[in-house]
């Protein structure tokens, strides 16, 4: 019992942390500003020890919350704050107005936060420095798009190892 609920939690900390990593590297990238992973690993950790007193979820930096703070040109943490309390009074509020509203248009939403990080110009950079990095990107947009962010993630985490399973010369039987 212990080790199917240590399995779920650490792989789900391992997603959380990986995710939140990647976004604050590409917003970074974005930037042109150079981001330490160690700081990273270490407010994620006192975020979910200090979350884990007052029973919250994990803590992460969300992908679509950080891109709306990106593009309204958000610079400091207040913004985090002053977006907690308009979350909060819409969802006090205005929450029974938004009952019935389809999912096509909450995640049309979410798509258009989402669009402005999509560079073509990029990929096709990539395309031409190095064709299996840019299979490997493939991998993980058709992965998240299509299906979900966990299989897009996953697929592009192992598709690597298909390269180094090409690379590793057989092993002759007379060894």
């Amino acid at each position: 019992m212990f080790f199917c609920y240590w399995k779920c939690f650490s792989s789900d900390c391992l997603d959380r942390s990986q995710e939140g990593i990647a976004v604050g590297r590409s917003l970074a990238l974005i930037k042109n500003e150079q981001i330490d992973g160690n700081k990273e690993m270490i407010a994620f950790g006192i975020m979910n020890i200090a979350g884990s007193c007052t029973s919250c979820y994990l803590t992460t930096g969300p992908f679509s919350k950080s891109a709306v703070n990106f593009h309204a040109g958000c610079r400091t943490p207040m913004s985090n704050v002053v977006m907690s309390v308009c979350i909060m009074l819409v969802l006090l509020f205005l929450a029974p107005l938004f009952k019935y509203t389809p999912l096509v248009a909450l995640s049309s939403i979410i798509v258009v936060a989402m669009i402005g990080l999509i560079k073509v110009k990029e990929f096709l950079h990539l395309y031409r420095v190095d064709k299996f990095d840019f299979c490997i990107c493939m991998v993980a947009f058709v992965g998240v798009v299509f299906f979900t962010m966990v299989i897009g993630l996953g697929a592009s985490v192992s598709t690597p190892w298909l390269q180094l399973l090409c690379l590793v010369p057989s092993l002759s039987a007379h060894c």
